[in-house]
Parts: C-alpha cells; sequence; structure tokens
C-alpha cells in the first residue's frame, strides 16, 4: 500500500514538475479503461496525489510535513553571467531572447531580407 503520495505515483521525491505530469498522465490512462471499485479509489488517490504535487508551493508544503526538502527548480535558460559566449552557442544565445526589442529587431531582419529579396526578383 502507497504511503505517500509519490509512491503512489510511482515517481521519486527528488524528482522534476515533468516527470510529475507524466506518471499523472500515464497513472490516467491506465486506471480509466479499468472498471470497478478498486480502480476508482486509485484514480481518486492519483488525482490527490496530483493536486497536492503538481504546484511548486503545495509540493513545498508537502515536503515540509514529511522533513524532505524541495529539489531545486530547473531553469530553462542560464543567465547572461553563465552563458558563455563563443562560437558554439552564440546562436543559442540570439534566437532565446530577454527582451521585447531582440524580438523586434528578429522579425524586422526577417522582414528587411524578404523585401530585399522580393527587389532583386
Amino acid at each position: 500500500m502507497p504511503t505517500t503520495y509519490y509512491d503512489v505515483l510511482g515517481v521519486r521525491p527528488d524528482a522534476p514538475q515533468a516527470d510529475i505530469h507524466d506518471a499523472f498522465v500515464s497513472a490516467l490512462k491506465e486506471l480509466q479503461a479499468e472498471r470497478g471499485v478498486a480502480a476508482k479509489e486509485r484514480l481518486a488517490a492519483a488525482r490527490a496525489a496530483y493536486d497536492a504535487l503538481k504546484k511548486r508551493d503545495r509540493r513545498g508544503a508537502y515536503n515540509a510535513a514529511l522533513g524532505l526538502p524541495l529539489p531545486p527548480e530547473r531553469k530553462f535558460m542560464p543567465d547572461e553571467e553563465e552563458l558563455e559566449i563563443g562560437p558554439r552557442n552564440w546562436v543559442l544565445f540570439y534566437w532565446y531572447p530577454r527582451g521585447w526589442w531582440k524580438w523586434f529587431m528578429g522579425a524586422f531582419l526577417i522582414i528587411a531580407l524578404l523585401a530585399f529579396l522580393r527587389a532583386v526578383e
């Protein structure tokens, strides 16, 4: 019998949020096809576990109640100080803009290129 919400979903306590979501979706797919009272109880337990773990603040409160640390939040893009600009990753730096002006300049360059190509024809 599972004792924690992590056991219900079958993930480790230090699992990232994406793994928790994937485990819940797979549990839904598995349990919705089954019939009976036991399947309904397991489905209700999976929903309760996901509700408690899906948001970072709720997960932090649950982990604090269990005496577990909250896993570190994973960043999609490193800070500019951490990002080493060089020939291998200049495209990564350019194509993940951090401000509206970089989007604007990217759109401007594309429009200018299209206008140039139209004028050449």
